[in-house]
């Protein structure tokens, strides 16, 4: 059974970058694929580590999409972008 969250190759949209949780490394805005909250990863002076910021602990892996390099652009632009990219939101 395939996972409805997982990463999927379609040539006609642009490139989503998306990635589990726990492999974030930059800062930025990112919509969880299966909820569609808003996470912000929040700028700082060293590189991300996995445990550095949060632990989401589950049995399926957490699926986000990058969608902004500014971790605090305005909610109503992040819904405007993840529209464009066709990602449902929840904020």
């Amino acid at each position: 059974m395939s996972n409805p969250n997982a990463p999927r190759n379609n040539p006609s949209k642009p490139s989503l970058s998306v990635t589990t949780i726990d492999e974030i490394r930059e800062p930025g805005a990112y919509i969880c694929r299966s909820t569609g909250h808003l996470v912000r990863v929040a700028p700082t002076t060293q590189p991300l580590k996995p445990t550095d910021a949060m632990c989401v602990v589950g049995v399926e892996p957490l699926y986000v999409a990058k969608i902004s390099d500014d971790a605090f652009v305005a909610k109503t632009q992040a819904r405007l972008i993840a529209a464009s990219m066709n990602l449902s939101t929840n904020f």
